[in-house]
C-alpha cells in the first residue's frame, strides 16, 4: 500500500463507483427451495434490465435463469402496491408466479423453462402469495386485489381465491375484510390458515390469524386463533411437518413464536431456556411486503429462526422437546429471509459487516462455514475501505433512549487534515415503521469511502426494538421522529468527543424518510446545511387522499391521538401543522433537493411539484429535476440510480464540502 494522502474530507477517490451501485449490482428479493432435489431458487432484480426481476436456479455449483431470456417477464407482484411473494414452488417442482407487466399468473417447469399461462391477467387485478395444495398442483391459493375506478372514485377489493390451473379459472374463498395475507395449506391439504386485518390497522398494529377446513374447494367455518385490532399483531403463520401451526405474536410486547399444537384450540408461546437476553428479541418484522419468512420448522422438534435484537439480526436453533436453544455463531448481522433445504440446511439472504447482501447455503451443524450462492455485488474491494456500523444510543426528549448506526469516514489511501472533522450525512429510513440494520450497505460505503461520516437514525417509531418503541410514533409522526433525528445530530457533533463537523451536516431520506427531511428543515431544531428528499411527503392531507388502499388510514394512526375522537376541523389542523408544505417559509434558509419518480403511486409526483413551488414562493433554495420516467416509489433502473447519485453528490459537494471555506 502506498503512502496515505492528506486530503479534505468528501473528495477522496473511491473504488465504490456509481456504476457498482447501479448496473453492476442486483437486488436479492426472495428464495424458494425444492426440498426433494435440494435446488434453490432466488428472485433477482436487475437494474441493467430496467429493474426487471428474474428467477435464478442453483443446482449443485451451477446457476442459471429459469425463464428464457427471450420472454420479457417481470416476476413481481403489485398487491398492496409494495408487492412481495410473486412466486412459489409446488410439490411437483414447478414454479407458480405472476408477471408485473401482464398481471397474468404462470407456471414454469424449471428443467425446461417451459411456461404456461394459469390465469390471464387484467391491468387492474393483481395476484400474489401463492400456495399450492400438496400433491394437487392444479389447486393454487392466492391473495387477489382488484382496483376499479368509476366516475373518478377508486375502489380496491381484496380477497382470497382458489385458482384452478386446469380450467384457468378462479373462485373466491374469503372476502369481506380489507386485507388478506399468509394463506397456506397444512401438509395434509385439508386445513388452511391465513391472516387478515381491517382498514384502520396496519398488519403490525392488529391482525388476526384464522384456520378453516378445506372442503370441496371451499373453506369451512373460520376459527379465530389469535390477534386483535390495534392490540395484537400476528404474522408469518407456518405449518410444521406434523400439522402444528406456528406464528409470531406481539401480544406481550415483542414478536415471539407461538405454536398451535395439532388438535388444540389455543396457541401457546414457545418457551426456551439458555438465552438471558432473549426476552427482548423478536422473531418477525413489519409486513410491508407479502411473503416474509424469518423462521422455519427444520424437523418435528426443531425450529430455526432469525431474531432481531436492537435492530441487529442473528440465528437461533430452538429445540421444542427440551425447551432449549442454541445461538449460532455466524457473521450475519442483517437477515431478510431464510428457507429450509433439509433437516440441517437452510438458504438465507443476509449481509455481514463486510459483505453485501448475499444468498447463502448454511448447514446448522457447522454454522461457521457457508456456501455463497449469489451476491448482490461482486466486490473486489479490500475490507479496509469499509466503515463498520457503530451502535449509538442517546437520550430522547422524554428521557428514553433513541438509536442510530454511525459510520465514520474510511479509506486506507486518504486521511483528513489534522484537527478537522468530516461532513456528516444523516439518513432517515422510510416506513416510518421499519428500521435500518448494521449490514454492509454500498450506498453508505459510497459516501464513507469518499470521506463523509454517515449515520442511519432509528428514531422512536422504528421497528427492531419491540412494540412500545414501535408505537412511540403513533399520534406523534412529525414530532418524535424529528426530535430524535435532531438530537442525534447534536449528540454526534457537539462536545469534546464530537465525531463530525456541526457546520456541515446534511439530511437525506426517501418516502417517509423524505418527509422526515422536509419536516426537519421546517422545525430547524438542528442547523442543517442541506437536505435531500427522495419521493418524500410534503402534504399529509394530499397523501391520505391520493395514496393507495394499504396505507390509506396509516396517516390517521400516525397523526391523530388514540385516546379520543377528533373532529374533522381538528384533524385538518393537525395535518396542516405537521405538513412541511404549509410551512415552506420556515425552511427557506436550507437548500433542498427533491428527487421523484414519474409513476409513483404511493407518494405521487404532485407532492414534490407542490413542495418545490411552495419553497420557491417562500424564497427558499430548491432543486427539482424532472421526475424520472418509468420509475415508481423507489428507483430501479440503472440510468436512474446513476443520475440520482450524480445529483446527490453535486448537492453535497456544493453545500457540505465547500461549506465554511474561507
Amino acid at each position: 500500500m502506498g503512502k496515505v494522502q492528506e486530503k479534505p474530507f468528501g473528495i477522496w477517490q473511491s473504488p465504490i463507483t456509481k456504476e457498482l451501485l447501479a448496473g453492476q449490482s442486483i437486488s436479492l428479493q426472495d428464495v424458494m427451495v425444492n426440498e426433494s432435489t435440494g435446488n434453490v431458487y432466488h428472485l433477482e432484480g436487475r437494474p441493467s434490465e430496467g429493474g426487471r426481476s428474474f428467477i435464478v436456479e442453483h443446482s449443485g455449483n451451477k446457476a442459471r435463469d429459469v425463464l428464457p431470456t427471450t420472454v420479457k417477464l417481470n416476476v413481481r407482484s403489485a398487491v398492496h402496491e409494495y408487492g412481495g411473494a410473486p412466486s412459489t414452488i409446488s410439490t411437483d417442482g414447478s414454479i407458480v408466479f405472476t408477471d408485473l407487466i401482464t398481471r397474468s399468473v404462470f407456471r414454469a417447469d424449471p428443467s425446461s423453462g417451459e411456461t404456461v399461462t394459469v390465469l390471464e391477467g387484467q391491468s387492474n387485478i393483481s395476484y400474489a402469495a401463492f400456495d399450492v395444495r400438496p400433491n394437487t398442483p392444479n389447486c393454487i391459493l392466492s391473495v387477489r386485489e382488484e382496483i376499479n375506478t368509476v366516475a373518478g372514485s377508486t375502489k380496491t377489493t381484496n380477497s382470497l381465491v382458489a385458482i384452478d390451473a386446469s380450467s384457468r379459472s378462479y373462485h373466491t374463498i374469503a372476502e369481506g375484510n380489507d386485507f388478506y395475507s399468509n394463506v397456506h395449506f397444512n401438509p395434509a391439504g385439508d386445513t388452511v390458515c391465513w391472516t387478515e386485518w381491517s382498514l384502520k390497522d396496519m398488519p403490525w398494529t392488529g391482525s388476526m390469524l384464522y384456520i378453516a377446513s378445506w372442503e370441496d374447494g371451499q373453506l369451512g367455518k373460520a376459527v379465530l386463533i389469535a390477534g386483535q385490532s390495534r392490540k395484537e399483531s400476528i404474522s408469518q403463520p407456518r405449518w410444521g411437518p406434523d400439522g402444528s401451526l406456528f406464528c409470531a405474536s406481539d401480544r406481550n410486547g415483542y414478536w415471539k413464536l407461538y405454536c398451535l399444537a395439532r388438535g388444540a384450540s389455543q396457541a401457546n408461546e414457545i418457551i426456551y431456556k439458555g438465552w438471558d437476553n432473549g426476552v427482548n428479541a423478536e422473531f418477525s418484522s413489519p409486513e410491508w411486503l407479502l411473503g416474509g419468512c424469518t423462521y422455519v420448522p427444520m424437523t418435528m422438534n426443531t425450529l430455526l429462526a432469525s431474531y432481531t435484537l436492537n435492530a441487529r439480526n442473528g440465528l437461533i436453533l430452538i429445540d421444542l422437546q427440551t425447551n432449549s436453544c442454541k445461538l449460532l455463531d455466524t457473521p450475519y448481522n442483517q437477515i431478510s429471509t431464510i428457507r429450509r433445504i433439509s433437516d440441517t440446511k437452510i438458504a438465507l439472504i443476509g449481509s455481514t459487516a463486510v459483505s453485501p447482501t448475499s444468498l447463502y447455503e448454511l448447514d446448522v451443524t457447522t454454522p461457521d462455514q457457508h456456501k455463497v450462492l449469489a451476491v448482490s455485488a461482486n466486490l473486489n474491494i479490500p475490507h479496509t475501505f469499509y466503515s463498520e456500523a457503530e451502535e449509538i444510543s442517546y437520550p430522547s426528549k422524554d428521557g428514553s433512549s433513541a438509536y442510530a448506526w454511525f459510520h465514520g469516514p474510511r479509506n486506507p489511501e486518504f486521511s483528513g487534515p489534522p484537527g478537522s472533522l468530516p461532513p456528516l450525512i444523516v439518513s432517515c429510513h422510510g416506513g416510518p415503521t421499519t428500521h435500518t440494520g448494521p449490514g454492509l450497505s454500498l450506498t453508505c460505503q459510497y459516501w464513507t469511502s469518499r470521506g463523509y461520516a454517515y449515520a442511519d437514525v432509528n428514531y422512536g417509531g422504528s421497528s427492531g426494538y419491540g412494540r412500545a418503541y414501535r408505537d412511540a410514533l403513533n399520534g406523534e409522526w412529525g414530532v418524535r421522529d424529528i426530535d430524535d433525528i435532531a438530537l442525534f445530530a447534536s449528540h454526534i457533533t457537539e462536545g469534546q468527543h464530537a465525531r463530525a463537523d456541526k457546520t456541515r451536516v446534511g439530511i437525506v431520506g426517501g418516502s417517509a424518510g423524505g418527509y422526515a427531511v422536509l419536516q426537519s428543515l421546517v422545525k430547524n431544531q438542528f442547523r442543517w446545511a442541506a437536505g435531500i428528499s427522495l419521493y418524500g411527503v410534503g402534504n399529509l392531507a394530499l397523501l391520505e387522499g391520493f395514496t393507495h388502499k394499504f396505507e390509506s388510514r396509516y396517516t390517521e394512526l400516525l397523526l391523530l391521538p388514540s385516546d379520543r375522537t377528533v373532529s374533522e376541523e381538528e384533524k385538518k389542523e393537525i395535518y396542516e401543522e405537521r405538513s412541511p408544505y404549509f410551512h415552506a417559509g420556515d425552511m427557506k434558509e436550507v437548500p433542498v433537493l427533491l428527487l421523484q419518480g414519474q409513476e409513483d403511486k404511493v407518494v405521487p409526483k404532485q407532492q414534490a411539484e407542490e413542495m418545490a413551488e411552495a419553497i420557491r414562493e417562500a424564497g427558499g433554495v430548491v432543486s427539482f429535476p424532472t421526475p424520472f420516467e418509468g420509475e415508481g416509489h423507489g428507483f430501479r433502473k440503472e440510468e436512474t440510480i446513476i443520475k440520482a447519485l450524480e445529483l446527490q453528490e453535486e448537492w453535497w459537494g456544493k453545500y457540505l464540502i465547500r461549506l465554511g471555506k474561507e
